[in-house]
């Protein structure tokens, strides 16, 4: 079953409203989900990230900041983090695409910010552990070809919608052609 597919299975069966995600091989700090179902409860229009740190090290601060869609168009700062967010959300944005091979996630993201009215919001303070050793990782890597080919096409998907500015566009273009990267 692909990624996209079984996240929505998950999702669909889940019992509670409010849905949270992290990559299989990241360790969640016991204090994660309380704070997000907290900002969660103020704002349930919001996917509530958490970024990812290297050590299990206290860092940062307990800030909330609402990052614009567009700023995924760059990179996607929101890989290897934690997400929550009220399962309405995903049923306004028509859940994960089962049919991509991978950038689910920022695909997702995008359809909810587009379709739904929903806003991105990260913490300041990580609380998740990420594991990047490729030895100990559950899944391959994505061949970079399947990777940037998806990429482009996801981002093409939501370009208009989201409308980024020119030089954005011509960081795509860059990308795509494998010129600076």
């Amino acid at each position: 079953m692909a990624g996209g597919a079984a996240l929505n299975l998950a999702i669909s069966h889940a019992s509670t409203s409010l849905i949270a995600i992290q990559d299989i091989d990241d360790l969640s700090h016991p204090d994660r989900l309380p704070i997000q179902a907290s900002i969660l409860r103020n704002h349930p229009h919001v996917l509530a990230f958490t970024k990812g740190q290297e050590a299990q090290v206290k860092t940062g601060r307990d800030q909330w900041h609402e990052m614009p869609a567009v700023r995924l168009y760059r990179s996607n700062p929101l890989h290897h983090s934690s997400l929550a967010f009220h399962r309405y959300i995903w049923q306004q944005a028509g859940g994960y695409d089962p049919d991509l091979p991978c950038c689910i996630d920022l695909d997702f993201y995008l359809r909810a910010v587009r379709y739904g009215g929903t806003a991105i919001w990260r913490l300041d303070r990580p609380l998740i552990t990420r594991n990047t050793d490729p030895a100990t990782r559950h899944f391959a890597s994505i061949q970079t070809t399947i990777y940037r080919d998806t990429l482009h096409n996801v981002l093409a998907r939501h370009r208009k919608g989201i409308a980024p500015p020119v030089w954005m566009r011509l960081f795509d273009l860059k990308r795509a052609m494998g010129i600076g990267i």
